[in-house]
Parts: C-alpha cells; structure tokens; sequence
C-alpha cells in the first residue's frame, strides 16, 4: 500500500505541477501518520520515546544515503532529519498521553520493523525530492515558499498536536530561509 500512496503522490506532482515543497509536506504528512503505529508499540512494549543511540544511527545511515546516492549534503539533510525525528517524538508523546489519560492500552502488538520498512520508503522519496526543494528554496521568496506549501495542510488538519509536529517536521527550511535572508542582508550592508 506505501508504493501506491508514493506512487500515487509522484504522479500528482507531475499531473498538478505542484511544487517540489508541497509533495515533501505530502511526504512529511505520511512519515507522520506512522508515529501512531510507533507510540502503539512503545506503549505495548514499554519503551521510552527517546532512543538516542538509535536515532544517531538512523540519522548517520540517512546521511551517507543522502550523499552516495542523492548527492545532498549533509548541512542540509541531517538539520530537515533531525526535524522529522523531532515532529514524530512529539507525536508519539502526544499519543502516549492521551492514551495514559484514558486508561487505554492498544492491542495486539504492532510489528514495528514493518513500521520501519514504511518509514525508510518515505525516507528515500523524501531524499529523492530533497535536491529538488534546495533548489526551490534558494529563489527569491524562500519563506514563502515554504508557508505557501504548509499552508493548505495546516488549513485541512483539525488536530493542534498534528499542526504542531508538521510544522516541527519543516522546521529545518524556515531555518535554511532564515540563514539566506541574513546572508542577503549582510551582503547588501
């Protein structure tokens, strides 16, 4: 079923012309939607949310995939990875919360390594589109850019903690934004 939906998001960018920044929201949205599967698991499994070590191993395989097959660098990637871990651990959090509030525990048990299988075809598709959104981002209105593509998600979402963990998940572009508007600013004084 995750080939179809990356299939099927492909295929829309290439029919709608959508910007290469909308389809990454797209590919956000649906990394996001597995942070449920992931707090069912840690909740059956008792397991904490944070996991440093292994969040620094995935972070070190995504980059090196990132640079041997992609071509991005890791200034780049690893600030919009670290995002995305970030927005899904909010999620999860949220999640844990709210099932703790109500007493609830889920069941059966979640297979998380099909979970991570999903979560890694996301991972190359977002890498896939990564180069293509540098080079978005770089043009003239790189803020906007970026609010413009949120901004139809945002409008649809109905849950604040999902609003929050996608704006979370993009963070690393407001900051890639901020850093050339200064860098535009400095240049002109």
């Amino acid at each position: 079923m995750q080939h179809i939906l990356l299939a099927t998001v492909a295929i829309f960018q290439l029919m709608s012309g959508i910007s290469a920044l909308q389809v990454l929201v797209a590919l956000s949205k649906e990394r996001l939607k597995l942070a449920s599967l992931v707090a069912e698991n840690k909740a059956q499994m008792c397991k904490a949310v944070e996991d440093p070590e292994r969040e620094k191993e995935i972070l070190q395989v995504i980059v090196k995939t990132a640079q041997d097959q992609y071509g991005l660098e890791p200034k780049f990637v690893e600030p919009f990875f670290k995002a995305q871990m970030e927005a899904n651990k909010l999620l999860q959090y949220g999640i844990l919360m709210d099932a703790n509030k109500k007493n609830k525990r889920p069941s059966p048990v979640i297979n998380l390594n099909q979970v991570r299988v999903k979560v890694d075809e996301i991972n190359h598709e977002i890498l896939k589109n990564l180069k293509q959104v540098h080079t978005e981002i770089q043009g003239g209105s790189c803020i906007e850019a970026v609010n413009s593509a949120l901004e139809n998600e945002l409008k649809v979402a109905q849950d604040f903690l999902y609003k929050a963990a996608l704006i979370r998940a993009l963070s690393s572009l407001v900051d890639i934004c901020q850093e050339k508007q200064k860098a535009a600013q400095s240049s002109k004084v």
